[in-house]
């Protein structure tokens, strides 16, 4: 429940309450000390039925880390533009685990479930047999989709194609990790569903393309089949 109070009140200072300029101006101390005033704020007020000084001061530092890895995350932005996607997750990451080691320090009986729990998960064959699956599936199918597809490719007569940049891998990663949540939970007609919309928004370049089209299919039906099949492999290997 602690857990969950706090993160409410994260979610609210990052996505609600965190006005433009503060966002987008991290690398100004009174930005940073503003956002985490108000983080420190909403969660004190959303543990005020376990109001201690311990959570204060917990809070206090809490906050404190907020702010820092958000400079961090500030800093990085301003050299690495290509991913800001992956910044970003490292970024809740962080946080998330900061408020994981908030809640495991003020609720201390929480330990011995958690550890139970982790050695459980450690133990368990079938975590470990899935992970491998939709690791292998979905990464390391881009690269093999990107070597078999490179034979088809038909030299551009245009001296370049408006889009967005690794748009279709990432595409692909998508489109086999949904492949395969759907195959593992038995919704295989939600295939259809994700080649349709696929298709919809290739589709006028398809119309213009002929070559495109069949360059198009053999990547999407590879794609699909990779993860379609590998998902039959793994119910199986499991016992599903």
């Amino acid at each position: 429940m602690m857990f969950w109070k706090i993160l409410l009140a994260h979610a609210l200072t990052d996505f609600v309450l965190q006005p433009g300029v503060i966002a987008l101006n991290k690398g100004r101390v009174r930005n940073l000390v503003l956002h985490a005033s108000v983080f420190l704020v909403l969660s004190n007020l959303s543990l005020l039925p376990f109001f201690s000084w311990r959570s204060v001061l917990s809070l206090g530092v809490l906050s404190l880390s907020h702010g820092v890895i958000d400079y961090l995350k500030y800093r990085i932005e301003k050299r690495h533009e290509r991913d800001p996607w992956m910044i970003f997750l490292g970024d809740q990451v962080l946080h998330l685990l900061g408020i994981g080691a908030v809640v495991l320090l003020l609720e201390t009986r929480t330990w011995a479930p958690l550890v139970d729990t982790l050695v459980a998960t450690w133990m368990n064959r079938s975590v470990f047999l899935v992970s491998s699956f939709f690791v292998l599936i979905i990464f390391g199918g881009s690269y093999f989709i990107g070597v078999f597809c490179r034979g088809f490719l038909v030299p551009s007569d245009s001296k370049g194609r408006p889009g967005i940049e690794r748009a279709g891998r990432y595409l692909g990663m998508v489109e086999r990790s949904l492949v395969l949540t759907a195959v593992l939970v038995g919704k295989i007609e939600f295939i259809g569903y994700i080649f349709a919309a696929k298709s919809i928004a290739r589709y006028p370049e398809m119309k213009d393309k002929s070559y495109f089209a069949e360059y198009y299919l053999i990547g999407t039906l590879t794609s699909i089949s990779i993860a379609f099949f590998g998902g039959l492999l793994l119910k199986h290997l499991l016992g599903w």
